[in-house]
């Protein structure tokens, strides 16, 4: 019985741990992409954050946004994509919003036929944008890889 309550206990840590990673709140999203990326580079698949334009300040809630599309689209590469190679990019934009770009040279997909089951991690990427007022795009194509690109406004990133 103890050790079923104890099992338990580390599920809920895993779980209110995967709500909000706490290395968004002790260093910031550079350093919690810089983790992300750290754990999704293979040997098959080395994957490097490149930030441009460092963003100063990200509200909270736009911060996890931004950390779970990176998230979501670094797990599609590694389930997916079949690439060599995979770039996250992040920059303050020149209004003040925040960009985000991850970028693989996969085998790609059509995107207008990501449906059903596969296209789940595509609508919660776009879901996650929408609800902080940014815009997500899709660049893909069979043969040549994709590009997840997310913009934040300014009133995004306060």
């Amino acid at each position: 019985m103890r050790a079923d309550v104890e099992r338990l206990l580390d599920e809920l840590r895993h779980i209110s741990h995967d709500l909000r990673p706490p290395v968004l709140d002790r260093l910031g999203l550079v350093a919690a992409l810089r983790q992300l990326v750290r754990g999704a580079s293979t040997p098959e698949c080395p994957v490097a954050l490149k930030v441009e334009r460092e963003p100063v300040r990200t509200s909270a809630d736009t911060a996890l946004a931004i950390f779970r599309i990176a998230q979501e689209a670094l797990a599609n590469v590694a389930r997916h994509a079949r690439a060599r190679g995979a770039t996250v990019r992040l920059a303050a934009s020149p209004a003040g919003g925040i960009d985000l770009a991850v970028e693989d040279d996969g085998v790609g997909f059509d995107p207008s036929s990501a449906g059903g089951a596969t296209g789940l991690g595509l609508v919660g990427m776009r879901e996650r944008a929408r609800w902080l007022g940014g815009r997500l795009e899709v660049d893909s194509a069979p043969g040549r890889g994709t590009r997840i690109a997310v913009s934040f406004p300014v009133g995004g990133s306060a």
